[in-house]
């Protein structure tokens, strides 16, 4: 927690400097020591604080109880599922289903995550395991990113507007919480 700790400080230290308004947090916690989860709770309330929003993964539960990881379930988090979405399909994104591994559940509080669904399975990345230097990995840290890459995106496009106005614009975009990737190239 401590390199987490000292992440979100140099964020918040450098935000100006580099128009930091967006981090993609694709890690997940089941449980840890409640004061664990105090403290990553503070340290996401700060980078809110501070106008960043905070984007994470769902977590990859779905095969096991399905409950959504920390930081994903907090309230104030925008919480990342996958969906098996693949371009090379003649279908569109919106025939997509929810990934078996993608967590879908939150008990108690927060029962409405995630908050955002995106492509999570099959996702060719770099490796620099691989002697070609590319690999095929599923999950929902991969959905985050994509979600993370897009809000960046629209705040290009958009300089002059707040993270409220982003995510709204965002959410104007989404049908059954599926993120259409080409909503903002009209």
């Amino acid at each position: 927690m401590l390199a987490l700790s000292k992440s979100v400080e140099w964020i918040i230290q450098n935000k100006q400097l580099h128009n930091i308004r967006i981090v993609c947090m694709s890690f997940g916690f089941d449980e840890s020591p409640m004061s664990e989860n105090l403290v990553l709770e503070q340290l996401i309330n700060k980078l809110l604080n501070n106008q960043i929003i905070v984007v994470s993964s769902a977590g990859n539960n779905g095969n096991n109880n399905g409950e959504i990881t920390l930081p994903g379930r907090y309230s104030n988090v925008l919480a990342v599922g996958s969906i098996n979405y693949d371009p090379r399909d003649d279908s569109t994104i919106f025939d997509s289903k929810i990934s078996n591994f993608s967590s879908t559940k939150v008990f108690g509080e927060n029962s409405n995550k995630p908050d955002i669904y995106a492509p999570g399975e099959h996702i060719i990345t770099t490796s620099a395991l691989k002697k070609r230097g590319y690999t095929v990995v599923s999950g929902t840290s991969f959905s985050a990113a994509i979600v993370t890459g897009q809000i960046s995106i629209m705040m290009q496009k958009y300089p002059n507007k707040n993270n409220e106005e982003i995510l709204s614009t965002m959410k104007k975009n989404l049908r059954n919480k599926i993120f259409y990737l080409n909503s903002t190239q009209k």
